[in-house]
């Protein structure tokens, strides 16, 4: 074999041109690189420009034609609001005229100058009898009664000064109530000496009134003397006295003290707190014309079942007799009662100065046996209800006796924690029937119950739950304000404030989706959280237009989407189609989603979007052939039947004064925020 040829070895200017050979190319490859990226960008921001041009102009015709969409629809809602007004006005002249014919000498609740003059009239009234007081008092529960239905009715329609007034008013006959029974019991408390001639013992003295709720029993010891550990006072079994249905133990300390012991059953059911905020202040010297305050923040718990005042009175100093005369001491005592604080001074609140109390709850109210029934006692200062001191709390379901111990002798209540109901899992909305009247059927699913409300013309009724105690919610049709509110009284509360939510927030922890044995989500998803007025509202109103021919769910993704969106699910109804038989299938329903949008007419828009309740994450796509637009009708006219949607345009006195109705229910209930 040849030798092989020994490479050269290159030299230094071969190398040096190599190295400046190579820098030229990592050069011109760098240029390259940077032409290329500089083309890319600017295509990029002319990619950027152009699309923003086109979602600006995009922007401007969806403005332009959500503009057009609201001036067209103008005229159709001018129309529905007219033809509501024109209703209302031969309702109200309807009303007015059968209260002139009934010759009703009652003042009518709505009249300012009449409510005024009532009760200016009635607090100059002297009346020291405890009969013709109490008569008296259950005529302003009369009065009461029917400024509850006017605050309700302000409630609603937003008018916020006629529903401050009323709450006022409402407030002030409370207070005038519990005015009254202290000058009734101070009056007897002055003549003692009339009750001892008829009593045998000439050592205590009962008394026992009842009318129309209002319930006052009263005790006054003369003797001191041992009673034993306790005494009771049992205002069940007083001869020739109606049953109070009242029974309270009281300590030895209390037992073998001259004082008088007085029980004060009230039937206050709306805004308590405020008649408490105002007697309190009653109480410490301001006067009955000081202005009330409305605006207090509602406490966390509700009262059920009205209060329960156990208070032990200052007695007036006896009379003295002299050749014939009897002469007694003019005091504070003389026109009204001193509270005398609790325990007394030189005893410590224990167990012993504990006070074991027994009544009975109406038979109107809801105590679900599963969760721990509570007593409290009214905070004035901090305007809430307490359980300090409140021990061994029980009620009895057949019997309706409510037993506990107290060491408080101040207002006392049955109570309930006010969001408890507050919990909405999921609701809908249905059409059940199409004439004479339609009707829909509104359900809400809680925590606790399941609850079905009819809307029909001005009136809902309640169907759901079917519990006994509700048995009168179910027989009569009202006003959506006055149901809800009597169903609040009975303990069930689904009349959220805003407040209430960070409440149920503090309660639970974030939703997380639990699938159920099909694998499907079933769960609201993420947190709740109160939606804009503007959004609610909107779809308040939405649901109210078009829910004689429409059903309505909630959906899963709602607590998605934020404060200023919200989702609904929505399909035409099947009830009057032989096919309301069939189950719902989520497939049939479309998902609306609504948007605040403070550039377009009416500040809110909707669309129907691609998303399902089964996906795994919300997609707010419009479905082809759709747009945004201001009304629901709007969006679901191509793909509705000529037949629903001429349901849904038809205005008549009828068909808005249900609209009204309904969208004042949902109103209150507010389901989408909720839920």
């Amino acid at each position: 074999m040849p030798p092989k040829a020994k490479k050269g070895k290159k030299s230094k200017a071969e190398k040096e041109a190599e190295r400046l050979q190579k820098e030229e190319d990592e050069k011109r490859e760098a240029e390259a690189e940077a032409k290329r990226v500089e083309e890319a960008r600017i295509a990029q921001v002319a990619l950027e420009k152009k699309q923003k041009e086109e979602a600006a102009q995009q922007r401007k015709e969806e403005i332009e034609r959500l503009g057009t969409d609201y001036a067209e629809a103008v005229p159709f809602e001018k129309n529905k609001v007219q033809t509501l007004v024109d209703a209302e006005a031969k309702t109200e002249e309807g009303e007015g005229w059968k209260a002139y014919l009934e010759c009703e000498p009652k003042p009518d609740a709505s009249i300012e100058k009449e409510m005024n003059s009532y009760i200016t009239t009635w607090r100059s009234e002297d009346q020291p009898q405890f009969a013709k007081a109490m008569e008296e008092c259950v005529y302003a529960g009369e009065i009461a009664a029917d400024l509850n239905k006017v605050i309700c009715n302000a409630q609603v329609r937003e008018m916020t000064r006629k529903h401050e007034t009323s709450l006022e008013f409402l407030v002030k006959l409370r207070q005038t109530i519990i005015s009254k029974m202290d000058r009734t019991s101070a009056h007897y408390f002055e003549n003692l000496e009339d009750q001892l001639q008829k009593n045998e013992t000439k050592e205590t003295v009962y008394l026992a009134m009842s009318e129309a709720g209002i319930k006052v029993g009263i005790w006054v010891n003369f003797v001191v003397k041992g009673y034993g550990r306790v005494k009771s006072l049992d205002w069940t079994k007083i001869p020739n006295q109606p049953s109070l249905g009242i029974i309270v133990d009281i300590p030895k300390i209390l037992a073998t003290h001259q004082c008088a012991i007085r029980v004060l059953q009230l039937p206050f059911d709306y805004l308590p707190h405020l008649s408490l905020i105002q007697l309190q202040k009653s109480l410490n010297g301001s006067t009955d014309d000081d202005p009330v305050s409305t605006t207090t923040q509602a406490p966390n718990d509700l009262s059920l079942g009205g209060f329960l005042f156990i208070e032990q009175l200052e007695l007036p100093v006896a009379p003295h007799k002299v050749k014939g005369w009897t002469m007694r001491q003019i005091t504070q005592l003389s026109k009204s009662v001193s509270r005398i604080a609790y325990p007394p001074d030189g005893h410590v609140t224990a167990a012993a100065s504990a006070l074991k109390v027994q009544y009975t709850i109406p038979p109107t109210v809801f105590v679900q046996d599963s969760i721990p029934v509570r007593v409290g006692w009214w905070n004035n200062t901090a305007q809430q209800w307490e359980e300090d001191g409140i021990s061994e709390v029980s009620f009895h379901p057949d019997t309706r006796v409510l037993q506990f111990h107290t060491t408080q002798l101040t207002a006392l209540s049955l109570i309930q924690r006010r969001h408890v109901d507050l919990k909405y899992e999921s609701w809908s909305l249905k059409p059940v029937r199409e004439f004479p009247e339609v009707e829909v059927k509104f359900a809400l699913k809680t925590d606790r119950f399941e609850i079905e409300i009819l809307v029909s013309g001005r009136h809902c009724r309640l169907t759901k739950p079917d519990f006994p105690e509700l048995e009168a919610l179910r027989s009569e049709w009202m006003p959506p304000a006055q149901l809800l509110t009597s169903l609040q009284k009975a303990g069930i509360n689904i009349m959220p404030l805003d407040n209430d939510m960070s409440l149920l927030l503090a309660d639970e922890e974030t939703v997380i989706p639990t699938p159920t044995e099909g694998g499907e989500d079933s769960a609201p998803k993420g947190k709740r959280c109160l939606k804009a007025p503007l959004v609610e509202r909107k779809i308040v109103k939405e649901m109210a237009a078009l829910a004689c021919s429409f059903d309505f769910s909630s959906s899963l993704w709602n607590r998605t989407v934020g404060k200023d969106n919200a989702v609904v699910l929505v399909k035409e109804s099947m009830a009057f189609s032989g096919q309301d038989e069939r189950p719902d299938d989520d497939h049939d329903y479309k998902s609306i989603f609504v948007q605040a949008d403070g550039e377009v007419e009416g500040g809110v828009k909707m669309s129907i979007v691609s998303s399902t309740e089964e996906a795994d994450d919300f997609f707010c796509d419009i479905v082809e052939g759709n747009q945004t637009k201001v009304y629901l009708r709007q969006s679901l006219f191509n793909s509705s039947t000529p037949e629903a949607m001429e349901n849904v345009d038809r205005i008549t006195e009828k068909t808005t004064v249900f609209e009204q109705t309904l969208r004042h229910l949902l109103q209150l209930v507010r389901p989408v925020s909720f839920q």
